[in-house]
């Protein structure tokens, strides 16, 4: 008995996590499109790979503007264009040594004047070693992008906790003390789990075609969060008798760790929830884990 109600509450808390973080994540990929989060990303890796000067060349590449969207800086580049825009920049021979030299000093001329010793200047050799070179700097930018990320999700999980007084302490405390919510809940994440497909992680790169349809499918994301969320049989917010505000400075304390506590929670993203929101429902016996799709 006592395990299934350790089950029961650790279900119903895993589930308001996985609905909080799945309209934190619906949020950043709007906030992400908006914003051009992942063009920032890879002017950033160009730059640092280029310099200021190169860069600025570089990126008004008939090559490069055709892989944006009118207005709008492209998201997404790969190993090949990137060498072909650099080579129809820098040209070929002495010009492209003198292109190379013209960089500012760094480790990304270094990097470009090893190449080309390399490659002896020899145009189809280079554009195999600058190929190489990009790949691992698009590897070393897509941590950026995901550290990035994170400090977003940290933010709005932030938000989240504060607006609706998500509180794990106090959660956890109600469910434990009523079993007739701690039903409902349960209930509720089955149902939510049965009609869900498994969340993904925020992509580093998108093709520009994809740049409307990521952010539509933002929008239906952010809505179904926010019916989910709506749908949650508990009490979130700062009104009742369990969610007002504490009356003293260990009321308050708790308080301050159980929010601090749902934020790291949510943060970790609707993946990690989900996958664990299966498992938990796999002990109880009450359903099959739902395969990612």
């Amino acid at each position: 008995m006592f395990g299934s109600n350790v089950l029961e509450v650790a279900t119903g808390l895993v589930f308001i996590y996985l609905a909080l973080s799945l309209a934190c994540s619906a949020l950043f990929e709007l906030f992400a499109s908006f914003f051009q989060l992942r063009a920032n990303n890879l002017s950033r890796a160009l730059h640092n790979m280029l310099g200021e000067k190169h860069y600025a060349e570089v990126s008004q590449s008939p090559l490069l503007l055709s892989l944006a969207l009118p207005g709008r800086r492209p998201s997404y580049l790969d190993a090949a264009t990137f060498a072909r825009v650099v080579q129809s920049s820098g040209k070929s021979g002495a010009e492209l040594k003198a292109w190379i030299e013209a960089m500012p000093e760094g480790r990304g001329r270094e990097v470009m004047l090893a190449l080309a010793e390399q490659s002896g200047y020899d145009p189809v050799q280079l554009r195999t070693e600058m190929e190489v070179w990009f790949n691992q700097t698009m590897a070393r930018a897509s941590g950026w992008y995901k550290r990035n990320a994170q400090k977003w999700l940290m933010g709005l999980a932030l938000l989240f906790c504060l607006a609706l007084n998500v509180d794990t302490l106090m959660i956890i405390d109600t469910l434990w003390k009523d079993p007739q919510l701690r039903g409902q809940l349960v209930m509720a994440a089955e149902q939510a789990r049965a009609q869900m497909e498994a969340p993904t992680k925020p992509t580093t790169e998108i093709a520009p075609e994809q740049v409307k349809e990521k952010a539509e499918e933002a929008i239906a994301k952010a809505k179904a969060a926010a019916a989910m969320i709506k749908g949650i049989p508990f009490p979130l917010g700062w009104k009742g008798e369990t969610q007002g505000l504490p009356g003293d400075a260990m009321g308050w304390l708790l308080k301050v760790l159980g929010i601090i506590i749902s934020v790291l929670a949510i943060a970790q993203g609707a993946p990690f929830w989900f996958d664990l929101l299966n498992k938990l429902s796999n002990l109880r016996g009450s359903g099959r884990p739902l395969s990612a799709k």
